[in-house]
């Protein structure tokens, strides 16, 4: 139930998934604002990331190091094969959000592999939706750099509060607690992801 409130909060002030309007200011400090706000701003893309720091901190809760190279190297990717994507990219993203946290709330003894393509997966895919709209390399460089810290930044600071949560209270029910909240975010994409669909069919 209160999964299903959250995800009323968030789907009443969600918008149509659209290309963003990059304006592309003269400095190097605001291009690089204006990249990161789209990441930090934009539900669809930050409760994804959100997920994939979750699992990997259920997964192992010393992991991040592990899957950050893998992370950096998909953001890179994602910007070379966000143009090929059109509207699609963040029903992909929401789609491989949905899959992460499903994963994050089972928490079976999950091999190294699946961890790491869900990283790669999101961590292209959140590329992608952020320049939907856009071609390869139309902005200026430091939204690039805006955009990957900012996603870094998500994911690097969601884990490493459910390692200290983890590490600081070690009864059972706060990992379960952690893998419920999984659970939710994967329920609220599921109801972003039917409001962007009947977005796109109407």
């Amino acid at each position: 139930m209160r999964s299903f409130w959250l995800a009323v909060l968030l789907l009443s002030a969600a918008q149509p998934a659209k290309a963003h309007s990059f304006v592309g200011g003269a400095g190097y400090y605001d291009q690089f604002t204006e990249g990161a706000a789209v990441i930090l701003s934009y539900p669809a893309i930050f409760i994804p990331l959100g997920a994939l720091a979750l699992l990997v901190c259920l997964w192992d809760r010393d992991g991040l190091p592990r899957i950050l190279p893998t992370f950096f190297a998909s953001q890179i990717v994602g910007i070379f094969v966000a143009s090929f994507f059109g509207e699609l990219a963040i029903l992909f993203l929401m789609t491989v959000g949905v899959i992460t946290a499903v994963l994050g709330a089972l928490q079976t003894k999950l091999p190294n592999t699946t961890v790491f393509l869900m990283t790669a997966l999101t961590g292209s895919g959140a590329l992608c939706a952020a320049l939907e709209g856009h071609a390869l390399f139309e902005l200026p460089p430091f939204i690039y750099v805006g955009l990957f810290f900012a996603c870094s930044l998500v994911v690097m600071v969601c884990a490493g509060l459910a390692k200290v949560i983890l590490d600081k209270f070690t009864f059972g029910w706060v990992r379960t607690g952690l893998r419920v909240m999984s659970s939710w975010i994967g329920a609220i994409l599921v109801f972003m992801m039917a409001f962007e669909i009947s977005v796109l069919v109407g």
